[in-house]
């Protein structure tokens, strides 16, 4: 999960998702808040077969539309629940 757009490690959160799915787990990012600025990095690892969502409702409120977001899922708090149900780690980067 990220939260927010301040300079996240890209390469930390790449990195982290290409082991994982390398070791045969599913990965599934979700952008909330200011993370949804971030929604570039959710359609390069949806690429790499991440699962990719985030907040419609925050998208909307910063002028982030569907259109030209392949592959990512626009949801709500509710499709992060069960995200987080559904997963046995979950890493989140505020």
């Amino acid at each position: 999960m990220l939260a927010s757009d301040r300079d996240p490690d890209e390469v930390t959160i790449r990195g982290l998702a290409r082991a994982a799915l390398a070791g045969g787990h599913v990965v599934s990012l979700f952008l909330l808040g200011d993370g949804v600025r971030r929604v570039d990095l959710a359609v390069e690892l949806v690429g790499a077969g991440v699962r990719s969502s985030l907040c419609e409702a925050d998208a909307a409120m910063r002028g982030i539309h569907k259109s030209g977001q392949p592959g990512v899922f626009f949801g709500s708090l509710y499709d992060w629940a069960r995200v987080a149900e559904d997963a046995d780690r979950i890493v989140s980067l505020a």
